[in-house]
């Protein structure tokens, strides 16, 4: 992972989702987000213009680990969010305030530990129960990394052995084509399944088996596209060289139209295009990137701002661009009806029908994420049962429900805000943040015999459409 561009952290976590499915078992995956960069990635010693937090702290002593920068450092969160995992382990915790002047890591930014508590309160903490109950959206596009190739061709992202592979990674993102790495053990058992397109770079050598079954998936429909390093056994339905004939403006000539080649994200848009592939969901910008991953039935999409520009901090070297710029974009849900929740903002989102489908605009700040529930099914009420009285030294439920049409159970996974107050107003056992799976979540509260009598307060906010309940419950001893 190079730590100066954020995309890579999505990168790590599309290998370790690939291995655990090739493990065969419900393995969940951890995400690690170093919080530093070596100082002679970002900012070489003695380099003129060195920002004045950095040489204050080489007066104490040589800075040789640094703080990232917090547009940084929110993207790899937001990277690493967007994919189904566990959780996140971050790496070199004194960069966000220095324990003492030896450590290794060192502070050098005074604003990235407010940058890391913005993640944690706006997005970790309150979306968190959620986000670790998610599974994997399988699309119809996968990337092949070749073990094989890696270690007969010295090829691939082995040891940096070819960076072709991550180029064409990074450019997919950008070109909103969402895909699945997968490896050739997958592939040779039920790995094609569900897929429609096999992107193979950095693919010169393959274990003969494999050759075969991937002729009689050609044969049944399915479509190569591949780099000129290609197994010469396999024939590709269309190369990431190729230019798709494009029809120019009016207002610009042939030789003009011919003499400038596609951006390679814009190349693999068109051409994906070309082959038939449709997205269900697309934007307009290249610097907003798009991942979807599946709750019950609803998709949950993560919209990301990556526009930056070299700052102050250690851009001017030219080795990063580490200050996030606004972004507008518009999204693109496609034809079919999806009723839509902001997440970030517990709102309901009412996109605009077009001819080409159904659109969102979105105003995105510098860094800024947004977090969308995408749902077949309306949300439509919420439900808090709580007894009203209670005793000491008892259990007593508090039972959450949403309902969708027919009052049937939400299909989907919502988070809550549960705020639990005893008798003398002090938060109480369960108070915080909370799913609600399959329409039902249950709390069971359990009484101390010690606890005060007297009035308390269950209040209940689901963070999609922002509905509110709130019960009180009687206690005596």
């Amino acid at each position: 992972m190079d730590p100066r561009d954020p995309l890579t952290a999505g990168l790590c976590l599309d290998q370790l989702l690939a291995m655990s499915a090739a493990s065969g078992r419900e393995v969940g995956i951890f995400g690690v987000l170093p919080l530093y960069w070596d100082r002679e990635q970002v900012s070489p010693f003695n380099a003129s213009g060195t920002n004045e937090h950095i040489r204050l702290e080489d007066r104490v002593a040589p800075v040789r680990q640094m703080g990232v920068a917090p547009a940084i450092l929110k993207e790899s969160f937001w990277m690493m969010l967007a994919r189904p995992l566990k959780g996140v382990v971050c790496k070199g915790w004194p960069a966000l305030r220095s324990a003492d002047n030896m450590s290794l890591v060192r502070a050098t930014h005074p604003q990235l530990d407010n940058a890391f508590r913005d993640v944690a309160e706006q997005v970790i903490r309150p979306l968190g129960p959620m986000l670790s109950r998610r599974q994997p959206l399988l699309s119809s596009v996968a990337l092949l990394e070749s073990f094989t190739s890696q270690m007969m061709a010295g090829r691939g992202l082995y040891r940096a052995g070819s960076p072709r592979t991550l180029e064409v990674w990074q450019a997919l993102q950008r070109a909103h084509i969402q895909m699945d790495i997968v490896y050739e053990d997958v592939l040779a058992t039920d790995g094609l399944e569900g897929r429609d397109f096999l992107i193979m770079t950095d693919c010169d050598v393959l274990p003969e088996g494999l050759v075969g079954k991937l002729k009689k998936w050609q044969i049944a429909g399915g479509k190569i596209v591949a780099d000129e390093n290609l197994c010469p056994a396999l024939k590709a339905d269309a190369l990431i060289s190729d230019q798709p004939a494009l029809i120019p403006p009016a207002s610009v000539s042939p030789l003009e139209s011919s003499a400038q080649p596609l951006p390679l994200s814009e190349n693999l848009g068109r051409l994906f295009r070309s082959l038939g592939f449709r997205p269900k969901v697309t934007c307009d910008n290249s610097d907003v990137i798009l991942h979807s991953s599946r709750s019950g039935d609803a998709t949950v999409l993560f919209v990301i701002n990556d526009r930056r520009e070299a700052g102050t901090y250690v851009g001017q070297h030219g080795l990063v661009r580490e200050n996030g710029l606004p972004a507008s974009t518009t999204l693109n849900l496609g034809p079919e009806s999806v009723n839509v929740y902001d997440l970030n903002r517990s709102s309901f989102v009412l996109p605009k029908r077009l001819d080409d489908g159904l659109r969102i605009p979105l105003n995105l700040g510098p860094s800024e994420c947004r977090v969308l529930l995408l749902s077949s099914s309306p949300l439509l009420e919420m439900n808090l049962e709580l007894p009203e009285t209670a005793t000491c030294g008892n259990v007593a439920e508090a039972r959450i429900t949403l309902t969708t049409n027919g009052r049937r159970p939400m299909p989907a996974a919502i988070p809550v805000a549960v705020r639990i107050r005893d008798a003398d107003g002090a938060p109480a056992e369960w108070d915080g943040y909370h799913v609600v799976e399959n329409g039902v979540l249950t709390l069971r509260l359990e009484l101390a015999r010690n606890e005060t009598p007297g009035t308390w307060e269950v209040h209940v906010r689901e963070l999609a459409s922002g509905m509110e309940a709130v019960k009180w419950m009687k206690l005596s001893r």
